[in-house]
């Protein structure tokens, strides 16, 4: 009765070994494609994000020369750079990017870490006196075209790679005459 028990078992037992040994083949086979049917890894933007500091001063006029300078403790390619003149209002933007930044003023009299993220805007101002002394402040920080961040129609775009005094002004747009 025992022979006839393993008998009668051994079919069953061949049968779920055979269906093991062809599960084992096709998972294998799967698994060899697996490279051609999977999708493709998504793209990453690596370009950083728009970010941008307004400049202001107070007093609103100063009455001597005032040079600005703007570096990347990280980055030795960013030097933004400007001599504003003695008698105009002092009104800067530096369209950036997100990073980290040291604004300086006066030959480094005063100094402002800043970091910025991609789509941040940051309000700062340059408080001068007394004597030969200034101070860096963030007045306010935002996002990009939140009402009141957007630079002054008249000032000064101040541009990478230490353009001086030669970087351009914002000039503002004029009234579409389209009809």
């Amino acid at each position: 009765m025992n022979v006839r028990a393993r008998r009668r078992r051994a079919p069953g037992v061949a049968l779920a070994t055979a269906v093991c040994v062809v599960a084992g083949f096709v998972a294998a086979g799967c698994a060899a494609l697996a490279p051609w049917v999977a999708p493709s890894p998504t793209a990453v933007e690596l370009m950083p994000g728009p970010a941008s500091i307004g400049l202001t001063s107070e007093p609103a006029s100063p009455l001597s020369p005032v040079d600005i300078l703007m570096t990347s403790p990280v980055d030795a390619g960013v030097r933004f750079a400007h001599a504003f003149e003695a008698g105009r209002p002092l009104r800067g933007s530096f369209a950036t990017s997100q990073g980290t930044y040291t604004l300086s003023a006066l030959g480094g009299a005063c100094r402002l870490p800043l970091v910025m993220g991609s789509d941040d805007a940051a309000e700062v101002v340059l408080t001068l006196g007394p004597g030969t002394g200034c101070t860096l402040t963030v007045a306010r920080r935002g996002r990009m075209g939140d009402p009141g961040m957007d630079a002054p129609d008249d000032a000064v775009l101040i541009t990478n790679r230490d353009a001086g005094a030669a970087t351009p002004r914002i000039e503002p747009e004029a009234p579409s005459t389209a009809p």
